[in-house]
């Protein structure tokens, strides 16, 4: 394995493993203390920062696209908290119009409407800026646990930092593997389409894309270049 693609993929992993931990604090904490709004934003503020972090190990991190994620990121926790406002505020000007679900019903969805509303924002920055399927479907899939978390809980107060904070994980890991193959495609060692590593492959396509190869960056197979070297 090559040393720079063993280095990105400590670094990346070393992020994850960082900002997973800060959220699972903060998340415990949710427990011991009444200031809900400030902890949604606090988990933001690490969303934002892991996105910052794998931009850096990407080579991303000036990327006009990059810097928009983390400025969203960084307000994610106060635009949730707005929409539940919203929310709380259209259930009182159009329940009584409709008739048709009861007061209870309506309020217990303004969380999961607020978290998959945040999730797919998420997901579409995501998308335009890293340019990888897999990274905005893993949020998309990280959006559909953690809205369905406040639907069996009680406790929003304590559930709903640690379906954020395992949203926060579950992406970050995402963006980890895209981070790593960007930064073997940026090396000239990886696949120009998906960034997976082709040092040492003799196949003429991507194993991953199956995108071709140029011939000039495929290994030499070693029956090859014994032959070669055999004396004449």
């Amino acid at each position: 394995m090559p040393t720079n693609l063993r280095r990105s993929q400590a670094r990346a992993w070393t992020v994850w493993t960082f900002a997973t931990g800060l959220a699972a604090c903060l998340a415990l904490l949710g427990f011991q203390r009444d200031s809900f709004e400030e902890e949604m934003i606090e988990l933001g503020l690490i969303f934002a920062g892991s996105v910052l972090s794998m931009g850096v190990i990407a080579g991303r991190s000036r990327d006009a696209r990059t810097l928009l994620v983390i400025a969203w990121g960084g307000t994610m926790g106060m635009w949730c908290i707005r929409w539940l406002e919203l929310w709380a505020m259209s259930v009182d000007r159009f329940l009584p119009m409709t008739g048709l679900f009861t007061r209870g019903m309506v309020e217990s969805l303004g969380v999961p409407a607020a978290i998959a509303a945040a999730g797919a924002v998420s997901a579409a920055l995501l998308l335009l800026a890293t340019r990888s399927g897999r990274v905005a479907w893993g949020c998309l899939v990280a959006t559909l646990i953690a809205s369905a978390v406040p639907m069996f809980s009680d406790d929003l107060a304590s559930s709903l930092p640690w379906a954020a904070a395992g949203w926060i994980s579950l992406v970050t890991a995402w963006l980890a593997v895209w981070a790593v193959d960007e930064s073997v495609r940026r090396s000239g060692a990886g696949c120009r389409s998906c960034g997976t590593d082709l040092t040492g492959l003799t196949s003429p396509v991507c194993p991953r894309c199956a995108t071709p190869i140029p011939s000039s960056r495929r290994a030499v197979p070693a029956m090859a270049t014994a032959r070669e070297r055999r004396p004449i």
